[in-house]
């Protein structure tokens, strides 16, 4: 069931993936909440990813938590999860360094954003968005803490993938990657709708 928390699957296709009920799944979801101390979804997936050490190198990982394994993220090379979450229901980006350089954008952000690829990889945040930085304050909190920060309850309008005007409130988390010795090399930003 991790795995597919992990993968955005709502509790309703979850259920029916693994024949349980809607309730069932909200029940254990919640257990994981309160296990995890995490306060929504958002937390939850980028706790269970970072976990993973999701984008670090193999030899730059720390060692797989129960939980990592349990969402069989372990697994996967760098390379193969970045397929896995790049048409996610949800934001998965990755920043690296003190400039918040975008390594990985999935399409769920792009279309949010109104940007591609091209425009944001390689790039340092403040050169991607020159007028809107209020977000730079907490992801640099996140680097230099080690500690996850929030941005909760933020409005955001974007033309999806069929054409159309969509808004949704999402719930943000910046956490940080790091590496095996314990160096924060990045951040694992996740969005998730609220509605």
């Amino acid at each position: 069931m991790v795995g597919l928390v992990a993968r955005g699957y709502t509790n309703k296709e979850i259920g029916a993936a693994l024949g349980i009920t809607e309730s069932g799944v909200s029940a254990h979801v919640s257990r994981l909440f309160t296990k995890l101390r995490v306060a929504n979804r958002a937390e939850l997936i980028g706790r269970i990813m970072a976990d993973a050490g999701f984008s670090l190198a193999p030899h730059d990982r720390p060692s797989q938590s129960r939980l990592a394994l349990q969402a069989h993220l372990a697994l996967a090379s760098p390379k193969d999860e970045f397929e896995i979450y790049r048409r996610a229901p949800f934001l998965v980006t990755i920043t690296e360094g003190p400039q918040h350089r975008y390594r990985f954008v999935n399409d769920a952000a792009l279309r949010v954003v109104g940007m591609s690829e091209k425009r944001m990889l390689g790039r340092p945040a403040h050169d991607v968005f020159k007028r809107e930085r209020s977000w730079l304050a907490l992801w640099n909190k996140a680097l230099r803490s080690a500690k996850p920060t929030y941005a909760n309850d933020m409005r955001a309008r974007w033309t999806d993938a069929a054409g159309l005007r969509r808004e949704a409130t999402f719930d943000y988390v910046y956490l940080p990657l790091a590496r095996s010795e314990g160096r924060v090399v990045g951040l694992l930003h996740i969005g998730t709708t609220t509605d």
